[in-house]
């Protein structure tokens, strides 16, 4: 996917190929998530911004952090410390957030299922 950013200020993370009856050819990129379809008109500068996992200093389920699959340096322990990242839109759930220090991501620190 392109640089591109949803009016809910994610990077989009799949495409949606119909609703209610009506198939889109192409598919439409958009945030799952928050079931967003409208990108902004201009693409943020993400220079010189970082974002953290959502998760950053947060206690992960006890079955979980054992099996955890973050890149980012949390692997393994009870509460993910995942380092700084500079902001990139190919961060998995990127969010912006223009009105915060620091944009948003997911490490991995709770699992991927």
């Amino acid at each position: 996917m392109e640089n591109k950013i949803m009016k809910c200020g994610c990077a989009p993370q799949g495409h949606k190929i119909s609703n209610g009856g009506i198939k889109y050819d192409p598919p439409i990129e958009g945030c799952l998530i928050h079931d967003c379809f409208e990108p902004m008109e201009n693409i943020p500068n993400l220079d010189g911004r970082t974002a953290r996992c959502t998760y950053f200093g947060k206690t992960k389920p006890r079955k979980r952090y054992a099996n955890d699959e973050c890149n980012y340096g949390c692997h393994g322990k009870p509460t993910c410390n995942c380092g700084e990242q500079p902001s990139d839109f190919n961060l998995a759930f990127f969010k912006y957030k223009p009105k915060s220090i620091q944009d948003e991501f997911y490490c991995g620190c709770f699992g991927w299922d």
